[in-house]
């Protein structure tokens, strides 16, 4: 996971980035901001599925992908089944449109979901009083 930490921009808080990849292992995910500063993108390594076996899915700021690929063999004397599903998701900063996320898939096996970011508004300190309450004793 370290690897990839170090490609995040500056703007995501590394420890929900790692909340985020928990559970990962050493899958190939990348997250980037592209070097005009209004694009954003996730990369996921997927060598050994076809794109008709990826679904991409947003959910708010949520990205949830889902690859399954299976395969069925029958010879003469046996018969076998394999499954290959993988299922990671990634919650995007605020700041990524997430109803204008794309997605490819490269020659190489990379899904790529690009979309665009915007500059979020600065936020002023605001001072909340505290207010001090006299509790009555029973």
């Amino acid at each position: 996971m370290e690897r990839f930490l170090k490609h995040l921009p500056h703007l995501l808080d590394e420890e929900k980035v790692k909340q985020a990849y928990a559970g990962m292992g050493d899958a190939e995910v990348g997250v980037q901001n592209v070097g005009d500063g209004k694009s954003f993108v996730c990369n996921f390594q997927l060598q050994g599925f076809k794109p008709e076996d990826i679904k991409v899915k947003t959910q708010g700021q949520k990205v949830i992908v889902d690859a399954k690929t299976e395969s069925n063999h029958e010879d003469e004397e046996h018969e076998s089944y394999s499954c290959k599903q993988y299922q990671p998701s990634i919650v995007l900063p605020e700041n990524v449109n997430t109803d204008q996320l794309t997605s490819y898939f490269t020659d190489k096996g990379m899904l790529k979901l690009p979309a665009p970011s915007f500059a979020l508004p600065e936020t002023k300190p605001k001072i909340v009083p505290v207010v001090v309450v006299k509790m009555e004793t029973a």
